[in-house]
């Protein structure tokens, strides 16, 4: 009797011991297939994605695939919010590319079943896109978002978004005053009509100097209205943090026009400043350019699911290597063109260290501002020369150049759009040789 018991729990410890070993094997087995995709998106998410420590409670890369979770206790409990196994990898990837709300509508739902709703939309966007294209023009059916940065109309208006130059020049002895939302979008309208003129269909999100100005005074006596009707005083600090919430509006409203447009290329068009001069009412010796693309998340900037969601999406996408090429081509055409170097990689001013990664190309960094996160697609989001170095505040106060009726500028700012313009024909070309589809 002993001797059957001890042979029966014999022979289930054996079965045991098997069952491990052939598990651990098999796990081994996976893991080892996977081991070159683990490496690679661990590496990425180091090197672009995560600019502090915080952000590894909300994501893991193992041989399972890569999870996504809403806290550290979550993560701790193997409780995640969403798992794309590597052998779902490749479906995922052709649904950003192509149907990035649809991507999000399985992430948000933790819903895989949706994906077979989705293949025949997809099935008709990859045909499309394996058509061969005939172009007589370089950028014949490239489709271009332009968006101009800051919304004010007037120098009083950009005083309110305190974007603007008013410094006197000790060499010229005088003051000369300008804004940075005139300056973009004057750049933007002598680039759109170069890039039309080669085929390219382009979208303005400020489309009128003065439309994003009208949308924010008419948002201001609306909020006025509620303030009056709640019976709350009208006061600076109510204009102040009205104003906060207009600015985040605002941007919402810019990335959902590009992103409905379905750009090939985004353009986000800013001046710089020297961030080290912070009076700006003398100018600084200083000159350089800098581009920023998607990445460097802080661990609490992902506590919403949709931002984990951007954070899945830049990891296994393209866009942030495609950006990164994209915001190279510029910075080189920058340097060409206005004779402006771009900022050293030792540069230590606090906004980099704090918030930024510096790529594999000099003055390009990922960042993850509200644009470059929301916006989907290659993007490049330019920082040209500094406003308030001596030389190029004289060049850019001058209204020499009509552009439009009556609307003049500076020809420096024809410079910078010149500069833009071959950085975007030199994508292209550059993108066409490598047969890369948009």
């Amino acid at each position: 009797m002993l001797s059957r018991l001890f042979n029966h729990f014999l022979l289930q410890s054996i079965n045991a011991v098997v069952r491990i070993v052939l598990g651990c094997f098999l796990l081994g087995c996976m893991a080892g297939s996977h081991v070159q995709k683990i490496e690679k998106y661990r590496k990425k998410l180091q090197y672009y994605l995560q600019k502090d420590s915080l952000v590894a409670s909300f994501i893991q890369i193992d041989a399972q695939g890569i999870s996504l979770f809403d806290s550290e206790q979550a993560k701790q409990k193997r409780q995640a919010e969403f798992q794309l196994s590597w052998e779902k990898l490749d479906d995922f990837q052709r649904l950003i590319r192509h149907c990035p709300d649809q991507a999000w509508q399985i992430y948000d739902t933790n819903n895989w079943q949706l994906l077979s709703s989705f293949q025949d939309t997809l099935a008709v966007l990859t045909s499309q896109l394996a058509l061969p294209r005939k172009r007589q023009l370089p950028l014949a059916g490239i489709r271009i978002a332009l968006d101009a940065g800051h919304f004010a109309s007037n120098l009083n208006e950009a005083k309110i978004e305190e974007r603007f130059i008013q410094m006197r020049l000790p060499k010229e002895k005088q003051v000369v005053t300008f804004f940075e939302a005139h300056l973009t979008w004057c750049t933007a309208q002598i680039l759109k009509e170069k890039l039309e003129k080669q085929g390219a269909i382009v979208l303005l999100t400020r489309p009128t100097l003065e439309a994003n100005a009208k949308q924010m005074w008419q948002s201001w006596r609306e909020a006025k209205a509620q303030l009056k009707k709640n019976n709350l005083i009208d006061t600076l600090q109510a204009f102040h943090t009205w104003l906060i919430n207009y600015k985040k509006q605002d941007l919402i409203t810019r990335y959902q026009k590009i992103n409905n447009f379905k750009p090939n290329l985004t353009l986000i068009i800013h001046y710089n400043v020297d961030a080290d001069n912070t009076c700006r009412e003398t100018p600084t010796p200083k000159n350089y350019n800098m581009a920023f693309v998607a990445g460097s998340f802080l661990g609490k900037e992902l506590n919403t699911k949709k931002d984990r969601f951007h954070l899945l999406r830049l990891l296994v996408s393209q866009e942030i290597e495609n950006s990164i090429a994209f915001a190279e081509k510029v910075l080189q055409s920058f340097e060409k063109h206005l004779q402006v170097p771009t900022i050293p990689a030792e540069t230590q001013l606090d906004y980099l260290k704090k918030n930024c990664l510096l790529t594999e190309r000099q003055g390009v960094y990922a960042r993850n501002l509200t644009l470059c996160r929301e916006v989907l697609g290659t993007l490049c989001y330019g920082e040209s020369l500094y406003q308030d170095n001596q030389e190029e505040a004289l060049a850019l106060s001058k209204r020499e150049l009509e552009i439009l009726p009556n609307i003049f500028t500076s020809k420096r700012v024809a410079q910078v759009a010149e500069a833009y313009y071959e950085a975007i024909l030199e994508y292209i070309k550059e993108t066409n040789k490598k047969k890369l589809n948009f």
